[in-house]
């Protein structure tokens, strides 16, 4: 664990106040969507990828185009997928003046996806194993095998969609592994908020005050830091808990969980402690506390079904086990020394201030 100090304190409250105004300022205007934006900026922060199941026609690409102002300076590929999208349609086109003059098979990569920051790919499921196998490769290692090059890609995230999932003898359990955050995307509910979609509608773009937009040096410097949370035991103690009730449950419910669509790899266990670190992290905390564990619910389906399941099981935890008497005492103790230092370090920048 990071040991606080007075600076960092400081600094973490000033941080965790910067990523909840840009949360707020890439949700407004957009309606019952606001959740899924915050799950996709956290999954941004933390350096995994999205999944959104839905119907067509209800905003999923514009909750990735919200996404693309959280970064500043960057880009942004956007693909609808079918079987007979190609390669070159996603990665780049074949450079023919490379081919001609040398002899190498190299893509011309800049506007597409090896460059992209923020990726949306709709109904990814149709493109066929020529791109999703490249694809896998991307979202693995953050790398593109050009010609005889390995380039770096900048992806901060991935945002993929789908009406549907993958058919279980396709191959493509891999991918979807990889795919951390899922969040099932339906139409409004609420009667107020479909009257201003059609009457007031909602702009492509959010309007992000200056300085909130997250530049690479501090994308990648908030990278290195969040390496350097562990996971402590009593969080670990929780994760466990949670990891038995879900396996328990589905034992009880469907037998082995290895053969039905309840399975959870260690992979996505692995990932989504990341994710939980993610959430600590940006929220001024050096370890994760039982509130992070609810992220789990949008982590460890795998289908509607099993999507039920989990949230059932995530919330019958933090009824039983995540939000103890001495567990709630001890976050209000943590949080009251970090206000106390944080007001230190504001009384001795204003003391700095008046002395100069």
């Amino acid at each position: 664990m990071i040991q606080p100090s007075f600076a960092s304190n400081a600094e973490k409250a000033l941080l965790s106040e910067r990523i909840n105004k840009l949360a707020k300022a890439l949700t407004d205007g957009v309606y019952e969507r606001e959740h899924t934006i915050k799950l996709c900026l956290l999954a941004a922060l933390a350096g995994e990828s999205v999944f959104l199941l839905g119907p067509p026609g209800i905003a999923k690409s514009l909750i990735a185009k919200r996404l693309i102002q959280a970064f500043d300076n960057s880009s942004y590929f956007e693909y609808l997928m079918t079987r007979f999208s190609t390669p070159e349609e996603v990665f780049g086109p074949l450079s023919i003046q490379e081919l001609k003059d040398n002899g190498r098979y190299v893509r011309l990569t800049k506007g597409y996806l090896p460059t992209a920051q923020v990726v949306f790919l709709d109904e990814i499921w149709k493109a066929g194993p020529a791109i999703l196998n490249t694809l896998l490769t991307v979202v693995n290692e953050k790398t593109f095998k050009n010609g005889s090059d390995i380039e770096r890609v900048p992806m901060r995230l991935l945002v993929s969609a789908s009406n549907e999932l993958p058919d279980e003898d396709s191959g493509l359990d891999a991918l979807y592994d990889r795919m951390l955050v899922r969040v099932f995307v339906n139409r409004i509910q609420n009667k107020q908020n479909f009257k201003s979609m059609l009457t007031v509608g909602t702009s492509q773009e959010a309007q992000i005050p200056e300085g909130l937009a997250i530049t690479d040096e501090e994308y990648h410097q908030w990278q290195q830091q969040l390496d350097k949370l562990t996971l402590t035991d009593n969080a670990f103690e929780k994760l466990f808990q949670l990891k038995t009730m879900l396996e328990t449950k589905v034992e009880a419910q469907f037998g082995d969980a290895a053969h039905t669509d309840m399975y959870v790899s260690d992979r996505r266990w692995k990932k989504a402690v990341k994710l939980l670190k993610a959430s600590a992290f940006f929220n001024g905390r050096d370890e994760i506390n039982p509130l992070d564990l609810l992220l789990l619910q949008d982590c460890l389906w795998n289908s509607p079904e099993s999507r039920d399941v989990v949230r059932e099981v995530v919330q019958e935890f933090a009824l039983k086990h995540a939000f103890d008497q001495q567990d709630a005492e001890q976050e209000i103790e943590y949080c009251r020394e970090s206000l106390i230092d944080v007001q230190h370090e504001l009384e001795d920048t204003y003391r700095m201030t008046l002395t100069s």
